[in-house]
């Protein structure tokens, strides 16, 4: 192979995951050379930065010759059909060691997919392996770095974070390990590690993507709808086609009872209303960050969208319900996740670093549902009159690895999110001056992730980020 053919078989590494799945049916590339090139590609960055955690490489190639075998036969078993993708390592995934991040389950083999790996196989995608996580996905997510296997890298930077939890897949889809993954996002898990790390990504509408067979499932009393499903790529074409394959019910998990739309919108953006700020005050907001957003902007005044600066009144006090939410049980929530550490033999248990402690004298049941219910009435209510809300996804562009937030502010334009169920997506918009790539979050009405993704995508087209 000559140097120029190398050159421009490396360029599939960072080709969209729509793009991969044409040419594999056009017979432009096998799966086999994909996949092979991808193994070539984590065995050569993934030394420095530590996202790929466990590799199925010949069960991946083995699936890559049936595939290309299927297509010279005229056969096509799915959106996906041959393309090489990686998954968190919170997910199960049958034949494939699932660890949570976890020293006791470094051996543990599932026996059955997670229903979001399932519907992935099924579309046809191949495996490479699973990414890093936080452990459980919860303890110091705010970064990736769990006991078991240490911490995953910036690929921008060595010496900074990709955030958590679902850094490792970040990492490895940025630096062209897998052309998508999935994650999980309970309060931006799945976000500020695509915002820190140059990709898109999105935390769909509460009950679009099942729960089954991910770490923090279902069943675990009032935090149940915060943790969703998503995937994170490098382009908005592939979140929109990734979501076409793993959303709808599954019989299991009992909030997943709906499909919304989820595809991109072709016909434009013109006259969708949207309303922008660079910061509501809950935290400061680094110049950079405030510039992506503007950029942003710019960009959808090309898309010929209605443009207004506004935000939720509620917003700047999200992280607050956030905290209370997360300790208003006592603790039961995290007792139900420190449980999760006994399964399978497991012995001791996690500092899931939630406070545990009883809930306050005066906020009863029906007073604190209450409250929660008043605030997301003030946000669809704010969408009534908007179609998307763009910001900031967090105040700065990536963190060094000793550089850990303190209190649940730092995460408030995420976790409000969580909260409301809204779709939210990150999508590239810019980079600060030490050159790191700075992401901006798009949000729109539970049930609108077409709406979120279409401006996500103008954003991505029109930016080049």
């Amino acid at each position: 192979m000559s140097n120029e053919d190398k050159y421009l078989m490396q360029e599939w590494l960072f080709a969209s995951a729509v793009e991969m799945a044409t040419a594999i049916q056009r017979k432009a590339i096998s799966s086999h050379e994909l996949v092979t090139l991808h193994l070539e590609r984590i065995s050569a960055v993934n030394p420095a930065i530590n996202a790929v955690v466990t590799l199925a490489a010949e069960r991946a190639l083995d699936e890559a010759r049936k595939t290309d075998a299927q297509i010279a036969q005229g056969q096509n078993s799915g959106l996906l059909m041959g393309v090489p993708i990686t998954i968190k390592d919170s997910f199960d995934t049958e034949g494939i060691v699932t660890t949570y991040g976890m020293p006791a389950r470094a051996g543990v083999v599932p026996r059955k997919d997670a229903t979001v790996v399932a519907r992935l196989r099924e579309a046809g995608a191949i495996i490479l392996g699973k990414t890093n996580t936080s452990e459980l996905t919860v303890h110091q997510a705010a970064h990736t770095n769990p006991p078991l296997f240490g911490r995953t890298n910036n690929p921008y930077d060595l010496a900074r974070s990709p955030s958590g939890s679902s850094g490792g897949a970040a990492a490895a889809v940025a630096a062209g390990c897998a052309a998508l993954d999935i994650g999980s996002d309970t309060g931006g898990s799945i976000r500020d590690p695509a915002h820190v790390c140059g990709i898109a990504g999105i935390k769909p509408s509460a009950g679009l993507v099942p729960r089954t067979g991910h770490c923090v499932s279902y069943g675990l009393g009032t935090l149940d709808t915060l943790t969703q499903i998503g995937p994170m790529a490098r382009y908005v074409d592939d979140l929109a086609l990734a979501l076409t394959v793993i959303s709808g019910p599954d019989g299991q998990d009992p909030d997943a009872t709906s499909v919304y739309s989820n595809g991109t919108v072709e016909a434009g953006l013109a006259g969708i209303r949207v309303a922008y700020y660079t910061g509501c005050g809950a935290y400061p907001v680094s110049e950079d960050t405030a510039k992506a957003v503007t950029c942003a902007v710019a960009a959808l005044q090309d898309a010929k969208a209605d443009i207004s600066r506004d935000f939720p009144a509620g917003l700047p006090k999200a992280s607050m319900l956030f905290e209370a939410l997360v300790t208003a049980d006592g603790g039961v929530w995290k007792n139900k996740l420190s449980s999760l550490a006994l399964e399978g033999g497991i012995s001791g248990s996690t500092d899931l670093n939630l406070r545990q402690e009883p809930p306050a004298a005066d906020r009863s049941a029906t007073a604190f549902c209450k409250q929660i219910s008043a605030f997301k009435a003030d946000l669809s209510a704010f969408f009534s009159r908007y179609d998307v809300l763009l910001g900031p996804v967090s105040p700065a562009a990536a963190r060094l690895h000793d550089d850990t937030p303190q209190g649940y502010n730092f995460w408030n334009d995420l976790n409000v999110h969580n909260i409301s169920g809204f779709p939210a997506a990150t999508v590239p918009a810019g980079r600060n001056s030490g050159g790191l790539p700075i992401g901006v979050q798009v949000v729109s009405a539970i049930g609108r992730d077409h709406v979120a993704l279409a401006a996500a995508k103008a954003i991505q087209t029109r930016l080049g980020c």
